[in-house]
């Protein structure tokens, strides 16, 4: 689960999207971006968890110009994220030159829609994704992404659930958030000039 601040009454073992977040913002900022735009990449019904709000929240936090800054939603297809990343990479003004991605399939279809239009990742746009999955360990130009601790996370679910079948007294629901962190690979670079 994304750690959202509603606490559930029962056994959680959760994420905050908002260190690794953080990171990526400072890496794109830190080299020069201005123009970020979010894809936010959602199934019917999907919450939004914290992603979407750690973004708007740097945005704020930093002081960086909001009209530079954009949230566009997509479907949670690799298709859909590319549709959405064509318009945002067809605008005239304004185009983002970095592109922080709900997921890594996400991700995937931004660079895909980058290389469509004649972009160069990174050198004419950088590209973040989200949940460090092994794909983009091996796409043509390494993706960057921001991980969650899935071992970590897993052996504590686990962990939780022996704990709670041994002690005979209920100690009312525990809760464990884990935070994520930025692994920067080759699809981030510096602002185009």
């Amino acid at each position: 689960a994304e750690a959202t601040g509603q606490e559930l009454p029962v056994d959680t073992v959760a994420v905050s999207f908002l260190p690794g977040i953080g990171e990526a913002f400072a890496l794109l900022t830190g080299a020069g971006h201005r123009r970020i735009a979010y894809i936010l990449a959602l199934a019917e019904g999907q919450a939004e968890g914290d992603r979407p709000q750690a973004f708007r929240d740097l945005v704020h936090r930093l002081g960086v110009d909001s009209e530079d800054m954009s949230i566009a939603s997509a479907d949670p297809s690799i298709q859909g994220a590319h549709e959405t990343a064509l318009r945002l990479l067809r605008r005239t003004e304004n185009r983002p030159t970095a592109i922080l991605a709900h997921t890594d399939l996400a991700a995937l279809g931004a660079m895909r829609a980058a290389s469509d239009l004649g972009l160069r990742v990174p050198q004419d746009l950088s590209v973040i994704g989200v949940d460090d999955t092994k794909m983009g360990e091996y796409l043509p130009v390494a993706l960057t992404s921001v991980g969650l601790p899935d071992r970590k996370m897993a052996r504590e679910a686990v962990d939780l659930l022996i704990r709670r079948l041994e002690n005979a007294t209920y100690a009312g629901p525990q809760r464990t958030v884990f935070s994520t962190r930025l692994i920067v690979r080759e699809s981030t670079g510096p602002a185009p000039e």
